[in-house]
């Protein structure tokens, strides 16, 4: 799945749709308020998953939240950048993604 990367989410977000994909009851996890930049608190409920990112090999177990509210899947600070090496290259008008587990 496509993923926004962002650097100001605090959390990786997704909506209630991919956890149903999952096979993942919403319910279980643990209920949260999350609070999306300019936009009102959204209640969700957060999962422990795993999160492989296309072309690498392992697999990092992170916390992600659930929402029916979630227009984009986000990778944000917890889960995401603390697990992989993420480097800006505005002036090229791209990204790229290294793998902590191979530096």
């Amino acid at each position: 799945m496509r993923c926004l990367v962002d650097s100001g989410a605090d959390e990786c977000l997704f909506n209630n749709a991919i956890a149903k994909n999952l096979g993942i009851e919403l319910e279980s996890g643990e209920p949260r308020i999350y609070y999306p930049i300019g936009g009102q608190p959204i209640g969700g409920f957060a999962h422990r998953i795993e999160l492989q990112i296309h072309g690498f090999d392992e697999r990092v177990e992170i916390e992600a939240g659930f929402t029916e509210d979630s227009q984009f899947s986000i990778l944000g600070q917890a889960g995401f950048f603390e697990n992989y090496e993420v480097v800006f290259r505005g002036y090229e008008k791209r990204f790229e993604i290294n793998s902590v587990f191979e530096l």
